[in-house]
């Protein structure tokens, strides 16, 4: 005997309700089993979601029964989002409550920290071993260390002068530094107002070099490594590095060396810097002047 189309539809229905009911059990499982893994029901639903959505297609679908295919696939969307669209937007929560708590444990550390500074006053002088330098009766300038400054620069003919000037003001005996300008620039006009700036330092008693190469290999980095190939770069103990726009106090020296003499597991010390050349952004570009802060 061949069964109706909506009898057997609606069986299906029943059916279907008492599964959602937990009356039930889906299709190829075992009444009571609750010892299913979670990939194993995964298939499983995925199968019955599948199973049920064909069933829109059957006999129903072509007779016209536009509330049969509406309900199917009202089942079909819930039971879709139930296996995917939910446990997606879950592990989207639980992404974004990992990385807040990291955010927040980050910036909870940086405040106990700038905290803990401002409170016990951990100047650097504190923490590592400092002392000034003077005048060896004996041995006068040779006392101080011999000391390299690299300017590294490329087109920046609006602070050059202002940074080799800096640079050529620094209080250290003149016989224990050697100022290396190291000038990457393409435009003529820039390279030669620094070498005009050097040429005028070192008719004064300076002892500047003014290195250029011909190519760009490393930008800057590379002029660097570039100007550490001359002889008289070794007779150096220390290197200290300026930007083309960083203008270094007089007392730089005597404030940073000392860390490095005194502490011998010491490798780098770093100052506080500044843009020189602000002025000259804001006016070529003033939408930058409040993405700057001073």
């Amino acid at each position: 005997m061949k069964i109706p189309v909506d009898s057997q539809d609606k069986r299906e229905r029943q059916r279907q309700r008492q599964r959602n009911r937990g009356k039930l059990p889906f299709v190829g499982s075992r009444t009571g089993d609750c010892s299913m893994s979670p990939l194993t029901s995964f298939h499983r639903n995925a199968h019955d979601t599948f199973s049920s959505f064909l069933l829109s297609l059957d006999g129903s679908f072509l007779l016209g029964s536009e509330d049969v295919v509406n309900t199917r696939i009202s089942l079909w969307w819930e039971q879709a989002r139930a296996i995917v669209v939910v446990p997606f937007f879950k592990f989207l929560v639980a992404l974004c409550l990992i990385m807040s708590v990291m955010y927040f444990v980050e910036v909870m550390y940086m405040g106990i920290v700038v905290a803990y500074v401002k409170l016990f006053k951990r100047k650097p002088e504190k923490v590592y071993k400092w002392e000034a330098m003077e005048n060896d009766a004996e041995c006068g300038s040779k006392s101080f260390p011999m000391v390299l400054v690299q300017i590294p620069m490329y087109n920046e003919k609006e602070v050059c002068e202002q940074s080799i000037a800096a640079a050529c003001r620094i209080s250290w005996p003149s016989n224990r530094i050697i100022i290396q300008v190291l000038d990457d620039s393409t435009d003529p006009a820039s390279k030669e107002l620094v070498r005009r700036e050097c040429e005028r330092w070192s008719r004064q008693g300076v002892n500047i070099t003014f290195e250029i190469r011909d190519n760009r290999n490393g930008y800057k980095a590379g002029a660097l490594r570039e100007g550490m190939k001359h002889s008289y770069v070794k007779q150096c103990d220390y290197i200290a590095i300026f930007d083309a726009d960083f203008q270094p106090e007089p007392d730089f020296l005597h404030r940073t060396v000392p860390f490095l003499i005194h502490n011998p597991k010491l490798a780098l010390v770093q100052g506080r810097w500044e843009f020189g050349n602000i002025p000259y952004i804001e006016l070529k570009n003033p939408r930058i002047r409040n993405t700057i802060s001073y």
